[in-house]
């Protein structure tokens, strides 16, 4: 431990040397020195993961077999070898050739063990190949590769010296105790710092020098203390039972659970980051989205029903839960110094649910001390990722085997019953609760909107609009609603951006576009007063979009200082491609087209595998009439990314603006296929076909798509129209009057549908 807080000071002094706007030593005082007078926190707190989280390689802290041991993956041998205290890894480098690098960190103990390797400019890497430091007996004790079926090798995104696993901007925040990136664009380098190299007290308390100041004052005196006035044990909830209870309910605690949630989750959800927190501030005073733009229920993160899918951590599944809305919070269950539980299976639970009444076998239906008896395995199901590493589900949900019925769905009943069909366990739920857990799903409506069918529409305003949602899922709701347009977004996603949570409105002024022109722009204008920085930063962006660089005087200050927000959050992640895309469509909005190249290209170069680079580049020429020079991009970054469905939709959109139908169509069929699920891919496709003369062929695809997307206008109107030119009237008439219902009466679709049924059409 000694070793590590001389490192850390080291460290320390050489920043404080070099680098503009420095962490005080002063600030940051250390571990040790939080130990003299809470020595029983910090014995927990040793050996933990967060004591762990980092170290320098060294023989007390590597854990893997460095005794000339091999691994082969995709073709390339890699050995690992010790001299003395120094521990190295032959690979294949940012060259592509096997060559030595010397490993200096280590992160993590269990049940893996990843390897830092510092590159030139201070790029400290990730190695793919990791430890398994389970034991034998559990398949441990072994090299293994964390992508072992993708075959990734030099120059893949995945390819430990990609900027995807860059440990200075994807993983040492979390690591370290506050981090400060320090990232020079102009050199394209790092001068990574921290003030204590792993976890540690200061991470979740925030600087202890003026709380060093307050011990030493009189006792008697002296007023609060002056560190984590939000995390004081005595602000948590009392949990007790009234009379008859069966769950147990809270006394106070709110403000706790605030904070708490707001130290925790910058680390503990899926997120990005835009800004260094306050250095001078305990995390429990700060709020999430004034440094981090957390992720939604989206796409790719979370299943449509808001069960984790990707490794989103723990935040965004434990917002949906009721556990969360009556006010639980992490310490509740976790020691917060050891992070153990604080108790052992069932009876966890049984401190706030009574165990004669849930655990028992009349209502898990299993026998006891079985696995299917435990709590966690109903309500919270396990993915796991990194190979080895097992996650629970935080959103406590009751099993909806129903929900995957006909979807992709999982559900936890067929995870230990894959004998059975999702048809049974949906039965045997009905029967054995007396179909009171089947009741309407937020799932099925984001499952709707994430194909663009209209039907989710409606159910989406009642969600925003209802208290009985938790607010991520009404800022979810928010999000999708504004992707309807203005014709069926106005009022809702109105409301929502006037919620007081701030999270709701997040979700909402990432759609605010979808309000219309006009009515986009006033609500932009208020926002950019929100006490919340992402919201604000959002709106800015927005509002510059909208006004297009026609800015009224009096509204100039106060967009600019906003401006200058966005700006700077972009700046900050300047290391990453998707930062110079944002930038180049806010200079392209701001009037500055001259910007637009440069940023695409930075972020090209930057990330040869960011297909919105590529995409954005080929619609600025586009916009300059240069689609020579657009296919041209299109085509590098199919060489580079020749599955990517987004960049043949994109080249198949210009092959057809430049005539050559044929060539569109096969790009176009190369998108349908490798994206089944994105309708909007297929009806283009099917468009087309049949300008081809392959209407038939188109319809089945459009057919295909309808089956996926049911209410999906835009579908139901080309099956209409195609089927009419073939002359079967009768299936023509029969989408049309669908389409009529769901437009309500749309003067369009009524003209086709008289159209259709004139007596001359039908000889």
């Amino acid at each position: 431990m000694n070793r590590r807080v001389i490192l850390a000071s080291l460290l320390l002094f050489w920043a404080l040397s070099v680098e503009a706007q420095p962490v005080r030593e002063s600030d940051f005082v250390g571990s040790d020195k939080c130990a003299s007078c809470h020595l029983e926190q910090t014995q927990r707190w040793r050996g933990s993961h967060h004591d762990f989280a980092m170290n320098e390689a060294e023989p007390q802290t590597v854990l893997a077999d460095f005794n000339g041991t091999k691994f082969t993956y995709n073709g390339i041998t890699s050995v690992f070898r010790k001299r003395g205290d120094k521990y190295f890894v032959s690979t294949d480098g940012p060259d592509g050739k096997v060559r030595e690098f010397q490993v200096s960190y280590v992160f993590g103990f269990h049940p893996l063990q990843q390897y830092l390797v510092k590159l030139p400019r201070g790029h400290y890497q990730v190695l793919g190949i990791a430890w398994d430091t389970r034991a034998k007996s559990a398949g441990g004790q072994r090299w293994f590769h964390l992508y072992p079926d993708e075959g990734v090798a030099f120059g893949d995104p995945l390819h430990w010296t990609s900027r995807g696993q860059n440990w200075n901007s994807q993983c040492a925040y979390c690591h370290s105790t506050n981090l400060r990136k320090n990232y020079d664009a102009s050199k394209d380098s790092y001068a990574t710092q921290w003030a204590e190299i792993n976890v540690a007290c200061e991470s979740c308390h925030g600087p202890g020098a003026e709380h060093l100041r307050w011990a030493s004052l009189d006792k008697n005196t002296r007023p609060g203390p002056k560190i984590s006035p939000g995390l004081r044990a005595a602000n948590r909830a009392k949990w007790s039972f009234g009379s008859g209870d069966a769950i147990a309910h809270p006394t106070g605690g709110k403000g706790f659970q605030s904070a708490e949630l707001n130290t925790c989750a910058p680390c503990h959800s899926r997120r990005s980051q835009f800004a260094e927190p306050s250095s001078t501030e305990p995390p429990d005073s700060r709020s999430l989205l004034d440094a981090f733009r957390p992720s939604l229920l989206e796409e790719q993160l979370y299943f449509a029903d808001g069960q984790m899918q990707d490794e989103v951590f723990v935040w965004g599944s434990f917002q949906q839960s009721k556990m969360f809305e009556q006010g639980v919070s992490c310490s509740d269950c976790h020691d917060p110094h050891s992070l153990k539980l604080r108790a052992e299976g069932n009876k966890l639970c049984s401190t706030c649910h009574r165990a004669d009444v849930y655990d028992a076998k009349q209502h898990h239906f299993h026998e006891t001390g079985s696995e299917g008896a435990e709590c966690v395995s109903c309500h919270m199901p396990e993915r796991t990722y990194m190979q080895i590493d097992s996650r629970r589900d935080h959103s406590f949900r009751i099993p909806r085997p129903d929900l995957s019925i006909g979807s992709a769905l999982p559900n936890t009943c067929n995870s230990c019953h894959t004998d059975k069909s999702a048809k049974w366990a949906a039965d045997e739920v009905v029967k054995r609760f007396e179909k009171k857990h089947q009741v309407p799903h937020y799932g099925e409506v984001f499952a709707l909107a994430r194909s663009g069918d209209s039907a989710a529409v409606p159910r989406l305003k009642g969600m925003i609009d209802s208290a009985d949602f938790s607010p991520i899922v009404r800022a979810t709701a928010s999000m999708y609603l504004g992707r309807f347009g203005p014709a069926t977004a106005s009022s809702s996603l109105a409301s929502a951006l006037e919620s007081p949570h701030p999270l709701i409105r997040y979700g909402a002024v990432r759609s605010i576009e979808g309000l219309g022109p006009q009515a986009a722009l006033e609500q932009s204008v208020k926002l950019l007063d929100d006490d919340t920085r992402a919201v604000r930063m959002e709106a800015a962006a927005a509002l510059t979009s909208l006004l297009r660089g026609r800015v009224p005087p009096k509204l100039a200050p106060k967009l600019e200082r906003v401006q200058h927000e966005y700006e700077d959050s972009q700046h900050f992640n300047a290391d990453r491609a998707f930062a110079h895309v944002n930038l180049a469509a806010y200079f392209g909005a701001k009037g500055s087209p001259d910007k637009i190249e440069r940023e695409l290209s930075r972020a090209i170069k930057i990330e040869p595998y960011f297909v919105p680079a590529y995409i954005n580049l080929a619609d600025y020429y586009r916009s300059r009439r240069m689609d020579v020079r657009g296919e041209e991009v299109l085509r590098s970054g199919l060489l580079k990314i020749p599955e990517s469905p987004d960049l043949s939709h994109s080249l198949g959109l210009l092959l057809v603006r430049t005539a050559r139908l044929e060539e569109a169509a096969s790009e176009l069929g190369k998108a349908a296929t490798a994206a089944p699920d994105n309708v909007r891919y297929q009806y283009v496709y099917a468009i087309a076909l049949r300008q081809l003369g392959k209407s038939a062929e188109g319809l089945r695809v459009l057919e295909s798509a309808l089956a996926k997307a049911p209410s999906n206008t835009e579908i139901l109107y080309a099956l209409a129209t195609i089927y009419r030119d073939t002359g079967d009237v009768e299936t023509a008439l029969g989408y049309a009057r669908k389409l009529d219902q769901l437009t309500g009466g749309s003067p369009q679709v009524q003209a086709l549908i008289e159209q259709l049924s004139r007596p001359e059409r039908n000889e």
